[in-house]
């Protein structure tokens, strides 16, 4: 997990977008449609829209940004166009095959969030993840100071 995390630091706004998965723990499709006033101060806040969920019975998700979140957000700005985060070099922004295609010719292993949510709780010795915001804002936080303890 930290080989795949750490060999997305081209700075290519693909290896940018894919960083954001690990830590963030949200599908590809907010990242992806990422938009710079949707961040409001260390809070990501997705639009309902954006996520997965019935029409008009999903709410607004609101995602913590830690430091490292942060940063990769402040190197997407310098990609941003028509006010995306991650725009795709002709228009709109990256296809989520773009971004499967990356994290594939990694490691095939961490092509499914749950995959590797499963294999850093087992590897923390939590049995029983939870899918509840709280639990998954404790692991995000555990897993973005495992990542970064090699850096």
């Amino acid at each position: 997990m930290r080989a795949f995390y750490q060999s997305h630091d081209e700075g290519s706004v693909t290896h940018l977008a894919l960083r954001l998965l690990i830590p963030t723990g949200v599908r590809s499709k907010p990242i992806r449609f990422m938009r710079e006033e949707q961040i409001e101060g260390d809070v990501w806040v997705i639009p309902a829209n954006h996520m997965k969920g019935r029409k008009h019975a999903t709410a607004d998700f609101r995602v913590p940004i830690p430091a490292e979140v942060l940063r990769v957000i402040n190197e997407a700005r310098q990609h941003a166009r028509d006010g995306y985060l991650f725009p795709s070099v002709r228009k709109g922004v990256i296809s989520d095959a773009t971004m499967s295609r990356r994290a594939n010719a990694v490691d095939r292993s961490f092509s499914t969030r749950k995959t590797w949510q499963a294999r850093l709780c087992r590897k923390m010795g939590i049995e029983n993840f939870s899918t509840r915001p709280a639990a998954q804002i404790f692991v995000f936080k555990c897993l973005i100071a495992y990542l970064l303890e090699a850096s």
